[in-house]
């Protein structure tokens, strides 16, 4: 648990203190070195973000923890960071969740190879972005680990506010802001999950 707190800690400063982070965060490329840190290896797998992106995807952290989901659409479809066929609040919020955090939502366990079921083969992005991929596949690596680790109440979303907050040069007093809201975000992504067609959970 210790481990993983630190490594979304980690990739939090990569992305919005240096705009540049390891996209291929899987077990093999960690190490835990003798006097306690935490080595990274294999950095053949980097992805640089325009800073207009790293604000995007800065302010994209502060709405999904405040469980703001309004704000997450307008954010996701102002930052022309992907387009949905068929955009909703309900959706962006529960793709955003599914797709760059580390909690359980209704869509967590949904094959994205499954034709019947996936969101992208059904619903469908009209346009994805090269910036969205490598942060996708960053929560997913992360999830799977932690799942196999039994860690399932750790989130990115959570480790990365501080880091967001300073990055819009707003005040990093969340404490109280996170453990207020978690339970609150867990509960609305579940009631948007009953809004959405059956297919789609």
């Amino acid at each position: 648990r210790r481990l993983y707190a630190t490594l979304h800690k980690c990739w939090g400063a990569q992305i919005f203190r240096q705009g540049e982070f390891h996209t291929d965060p899987h077990p093999g490329n960690v190490v835990l070195l003798e006097d306690g840190r935490v080595g990274l290896l294999d950095w053949g797998q980097t992805k640089v973000l325009p800073p207009d992106k790293v604000d995007s995807c800065a302010e994209c952290v502060v709405c999904m923890a405040r469980g703001d989901a309004e704000g997450l659409a307008r954010t996701i479809e102002a930052s022309g960071i992907a387009e949905l066929e068929n955009p909703s609040v309900a959706l962006w919020a529960l793709i955003s969740y599914t797709y760059f955090d580390t909690r359980w939502t209704p869509l967590a366990g949904v094959n994205l190879y499954d034709v019947d079921r996936s969101l992208l083969a059904r619903d469908g992005f009209r346009r994805n972005s090269p910036e969205a991929f490598p942060l996708i596949r960053i929560a997913f690596l992360f999830r799977g680990a932690q799942a196999r680790c039994g860690v399932f109440d750790l989130s990115l979303v959570d480790a990365w506010l501080p880091d967001a907050l300073r990055r819009l040069g707003r005040p990093v007093r969340f404490s109280h802001l996170v453990s207020r809201c978690r339970a609150a975000t867990r509960w609305y992504v579940h009631a948007l999950a009953k809004k959405l067609p059956p297919r789609l959970v």
